[in-house]
């Protein structure tokens, strides 16, 4: 049995909009600060489409080398490169036509998990950006995840849109389900876009083995199976099965955030946005881009209502005093001074995407007001004489945290 998505690219939806921003508003700054390694940028768009939709909107491909046109145009570096290579085996035909006017690109009539190993062949001095947003889940093979974690490049970094309910839905399928809770699996405001030749997972040793495949392991089947016998909400499940999905990353990758894309509060994300990279400085532009997307997905999902709290990307009330106090104690194993930009993002791993990046400055700037830890600013005097007391690092100021 097959779903198909023939008009996905008739009209640009809500949710494809928020994920193409997010992309869009990370690679800015992304490729602005990787062109100063003077190290060549690969960027691959694994699954590009068409490039456009049919009502003219841009698709990934546009917007990602628009981006790439203009930061080449104003960058500084020395020597400035960036290469583009987008994969489908559908759409390439139409990729040729929409993208014609862009150089410097290749277009790959294939499959992304049978060409990409010889795509990211000998590309040890270069900087990799992987855009992976498949339709459906069955060519998010783990174990090519877990390969680009081992190549030997300059940086890689991927960005993946994984439908994290909708592997729940399918484990569900999978294994021994009722009907009650197979019910809750089959909303239609959930329903799946995925590729016309894909199959759904049936009952059968292959499937729950291409399942472990996706998932990384078999935690999954504890999971479907304690929503099974409901000792478990939907909700929660998702949520449970997309942070330990994280933590099968952070065995290849330091640093893996996630965004779930919900257009409605209490509903389950339509997708997961998980943005993987062993630098702390892709975390921290991650962590910021993912804030801000924050309130723009929050005005679709109030309708720009006004809310009484603060909400982080999870819908969960931003509480502060329970952040301040994990932050002490995650201050505590620093006993040398520290960047700051690590001790965030090391807090992140930790506790999750759980307030704005302005909310832990302010935590920090309340802590070195009160003495609790050591803040050391490199140089600590500003241009004009005054001290320097910003907790934002600037090219040329490096910011350090230590316990006190």
């Amino acid at each position: 049995m097959s779903r198909k998505n023939d008009d996905f690219f008739v009209a640009k939806r809500e949710w494809s909009k928020v994920k193409d921003d997010l992309l869009g508003c990370y690679l800015k700054p992304y490729t602005s600060k990787i062109l100063f390694t003077n190290k060549p940028l690969m960027y691959v768009d694994c699954f590009a489409g068409k490039g456009k939709f049919d009502d003219g909107t841009n698709g990934s491909p546009m917007i990602a080398l628009g981006i790439f046109e203009e930061c080449l145009r104003i960058s500084n570096a020395r020597t400035p490169s960036i290469s583009s290579c987008f994969i489908d085996s559908k759409y390439a035909e139409e990729l040729h036509v929409n993208l014609s006017q862009f150089s410097n690109i290749t277009i790959i009539d294939g499959r992304y998990e049978e060409v990409i190993r010889q795509i990211l062949e000998n590309k040890v001095n270069y900087n990799i950006f992987l855009y992976i947003d498949p339709f459906g889940i069955k060519s998010l093979d783990f174990n090519l995840f877990k390969y680009f974690g081992d190549i030997r490049c300059n940086s890689i970094e991927l960005l993946i849109n994984f439908n994290s309910f909708g592997f729940l839905r399918e484990a569900c399928r999978a294994l021994p389900v009722d009907d009650v809770v197979r019910n809750a699996y089959e909303d239609d405001a959930f329903e799946d876009e995925v590729d016309n030749d894909e199959e759904m997972f049936e009952g059968t040793t292959k499937s729950i083995n291409e399942l472990s495949e996706i998932a990384g392991g078999d935690y999954w089947k504890d999971i479907a199976t304690r929503l099974k016998k409901k000792l478990i909400s939907s909700y929660a499940a998702e949520k449970e099965f997309s942070s330990v999905y994280c933590k099968q990353l952070q065995k290849k990758f330091k640093y893996v955030l996630s965004m779930p894309i919900r257009l409605k509060q209490g509903q389950q994300p339509k997708y997961r946005m998980i943005h993987a990279s062993n630098h702390v400085e892709g975390c921290i532009l991650m962590f910021d881009n993912i804030t801000k997307r924050k309130q723009y997905l929050g005005d679709i999902q109030t309708q720009g209502s006004i809310t009484l709290f603060e909400m982080n990307v999870e819908n969960e009330v931003v509480d502060t005093p329970s952040i301040r106090l994990n932050f002490i104690k995650h201050m505590r194993q620093y006993s040398e001074f520290t960047n700051i930009l690590k001790v965030t993002a090391d807090f992140i791993m930790d506790y999750g995407v759980v307030c704005d990046p302005k909310d832990i400055r302010v935590i920090i700037a309340n802590l070195e007001r009160e003495n609790a830890i050591l803040v050391r600013r490199t140089p600590c005097i500003n241009n004009n004489g005054t001290p320097y007391k910003s907790l934002i690092p600037t090219r040329g100021h490096i910011i350090e945290l230590r316990n006190r």
